[in-house]
């Protein structure tokens, strides 16, 4: 011993046990305990080699046509010798690990637990019980054969590290952390390792210190494509969006056909914007695995959000095809034919997502929000006590589509909180705002997709032409569809500057307001549909207030004010807002007062209306009407003989539905009487 370490001693054993090579294995095991009689390793690896029966030749052939991953070879040799020398742990045990790789998974157990029970002292053939056993997803017995070897062993990192995957499969996070840092401490080149502790804190949410981690693992392997493209998920996550691309690159530059990684780009690309560089990477992605569903569905989302739907359904459809259970794009579908109008088709599609995952938040709200409009509430009833958590406690949903489902503040500022976070990036850079000179002119630039013939602008309109125009410049940027008509043309005229800024990212609308010195952001649509909430997220100016189209809570950091009054927000309530509020004194509401009036005398009869009823009227999308308004509704009309109840005509399954209530509720079905929409 006084020209070899311990450790080499008994590396060199275990090389020659391993290549058959039983006597100069047992020359090695002495070696060490002349001089430490009690060292258990060398103990146990010697009574492996005294168990051992194999010849050499038989030994050697077993060894190199396993490492030839010739198995069938290895298990026809094995089952020879086995009929003559049954008790023989190293065939049975190499046997076993044979079948394994050509996934007889009960035939392995059985192979190796006889090893087992011929040598009780070897840790390895315990941890090959736990490999044979987790294939099984037998996660418990996998844990015992795995502790069972690190007894034997204690410095044993392979178990640390396949006992951390059994964790990390059956969801015990926190023991899977501490199990892969164990490989760490041991053995601290272990890449994998790292790779897998990284990607559990990223999981967890908590990306910097996944991030760490990762480049850890990259400083001692710079060649593995699988740990640059989970780098680059955390920082896409962070919407550190440049650098997510850089290392998807690395990853690509090490594997072209890494198709994961091709996605992965194109998702970032398409959060900068770069939407024809994003469906290219997400058609590179297909031509590598046309089978690859996320590279479909999100090839249909780029579709979907530039109005093309009959490509964003093909694409979907595709998705399905492919995986039947891809509950994201069956929601996908669900959303765009809920756009068309289409509303049976839309909750079909949600309710199909649901048998698959009935923790799907966001299609059971979906669901909701589609039923209410064809006013549904039996449905909605079957729902009733999971509306209070959605949003809340798992997913995050749309704060939008809950709003007329619920009427809870306190919940609603917790959705915001929560839909925000995971859509935004919540850090961007503010404004040095004592830096701006206060004396210039203020510039206002609203932002919005309604700047046409809707109801924003006949709300709006007369408000931009009432500027102080001593005080302020008015700058208009539109990101909706541009219809070109009498309202636009009229806005046009009455501010500074109009831009249409639809082609346009929201990182680049936001770099264009701050190139135009924007000072106060009015973001007109806060989380209502066509919304791009994510130039906010960019700091498009100083300071930005939420305004009109949206009068909840947006819950970010990045909205400073609220524009409301006291019927909007009450006192009681204030509380339950991120933003600062700006109180108006009598409405937050404005209204053209130049507006012309009609002179046209229109009549009951033309309205379809009863010449000598009373009539009460209500003409907000059927969404917004609920069971409990409707029985106040019913039980008035009930007590006003013959008066009728005028409502906005919106869809054929809402019409019918409405109708069947109000005879429910023993209101004649007639004495409701839906109004056609009207040009201006």
């Amino acid at each position: 011993m006084t020209h070899i370490s311990v450790d080499k001693a008994l590396s060199k054993a275990k090389s020659h046990f391993k290549n058959g090579e039983i006597k100069e294995a047992r020359k090695f095991c002495l070696l060490v305990l002349n001089v430490f009689p009690k060292n258990t390793r060398a103990q146990n690896l010697l009574t492996s080699l005294e168990v051992s029966k194999v010849p050499q030749k038989i030994k050697a052939d077993l060894v190199a046509y396993y490492n030839s991953s010739d198995f069938k070879m290895v298990i026809d040799i094995s089952k020879k010798f086995i009929e003559q020398n049954p008790g023989d742990c190293f065939v049975w045990n190499i046997c076993g690990l044979a079948n394994l790789n050509l996934g007889r998974i009960n035939e392995a157990l059985e192979n190796l637990k006889i090893a087992v029970s011929l040598n009780k002292t070897n840790y390895e053939y315990f941890n090959n019980l736990g490999v044979a056993s987790e294939k099984l997803k037998d996660w418990e017995s996998s844990i015992t054969f795995y502790k069972k070897a690190l007894e034997l062993q204690p410095n044993y990192f392979q178990a640390y590290y396949n006992m951390g995957n059994v964790f990390l499969a059956s969801g015990q996070l926190e023991q899977a952390i501490i199990a892969f840092k164990k490989v760490i401490a041991i053995e601290p080149n272990y890449v994998e390792a790292y790779n897998n502790l990284a990607n559990i804190l990223q999981e967890q949410g908590k990306l910097e210190n996944a991030i760490t981690i990762y480049k850890k693992a990259i400083v001692i392997n710079p060649n593995l494509s699988n740990i640059y493209n989970n780098l680059g998920n955390a920082l896409q996550k962070l919407f550190k969006f440049n650098d997510s691309i850089e290392f998807y690159k690395k990853a690509l530059a090490l594997n072209p056909n890494f198709y994961q990684s091709l996605n992965n780009l194109g998702n970032s690309f398409k959060h900068k914007g770069m939407i024809a560089s994003a469906k290219e990477m997400y058609q590179k992605a297909l031509s590598v695995k046309p089978d690859y569903v996320e590279a479909h569905n999100n090839l249909g989302v780029l579709f979907q959000e530039q109005g093309n739907f009959e490509e964003a359904i093909v694409s979907y459809k595709k998705a399905i095809f492919y995986n039947s259970n891809f509950c994201e794009a069956l929601n996908n579908l669900g959303i765009i034919y809920s756009i068309k109008g289409c509303f049976k088709e839309s909750i079909n599609f949600f309710e199909k997502a649901l048998l698959i995952n009935p923790n799907y938040e966001s299609a059971r709200l979906q669901k909701l929000h589609q039923l209410s409009h064809i006013c549904d509430w039996k449905e909605i009833r079957k729902d009733y006590q999971l509306i209070q958590d959605l949003g809340i406690k798992k997913q995050s949903v749309s704060p939008w589509l809950i709003l007329s489902l619920d009427d809870n503040p306190y919940r609603h500022l917790v959705r915001s909180q929560k839909y925000s976070k995971s859509k935004f990036n919540q850090n961007s850079k503010k404004f040095d705002i004592k830096s701006i000179k206060s004396e210039r002119i203020i510039r206002l630039g609203y932002f919005g997709a309604d700047f046409y013939n809707h109801a924003t602008m006949y709300l709006m309109s007369r408000i931009f032409s009432l500027h102080n125009r001593k005080k302020f410049e008015v700058y208009v940027y539109s990101y909706g569809n541009n219809k070109n008509d009498i309202m636009r043309q009229k806005l046009i005229s009455n501010v500074d500057v109009f831009d249409d800024v639809s082609q346009m990212s929201d990182r680049d609308i936001a770099y264009l307001a701050r190139q135009d010195k924007i000072d106060i952001a009015i973001d007109l649509k806060g989380y209502t549909q066509n919304t791009r909430s994510g130039i906010f997220s960019y700091r498009a100016a100083p300071v930005q207030i939420n305004y009109l189209g949206y009068p909840g809570t947006m819950g970010t950091s990045f909205i400073d004010y609220i524009i409301a009054d006291n019927i909007i927000v009450p006192e009681m309530f204030r509380e339950c807002y991120s933003e600062k509020i700006i109180f108006m004194p009598y409405s937050y509401q404005p209204n053209d007062n130049k507006r012309k009036i009609s002179t046209k005398q229109i009549t009951r009869l033309e309205m379809g209306l009863p010449e000598d009823s009373f009539v009460f009227c209500s003409f907000n999308n059927l969404y917004k009407i609920t069971s409990q308004e409707f029985d106040i509704w019913m039980r008035i009309m009930k007590k006003i003989e013959g008066s009728v109840l005028w409502l906005l005509k919106s869809n054929k399954w809402g019409e019918e539905n409405l109708k069947k209530e109000a005879q429910n509720r023993g209101v004649e079905p007639s004495r409701l009487i839906f109004a056609e929409k009207i040009s201006q």
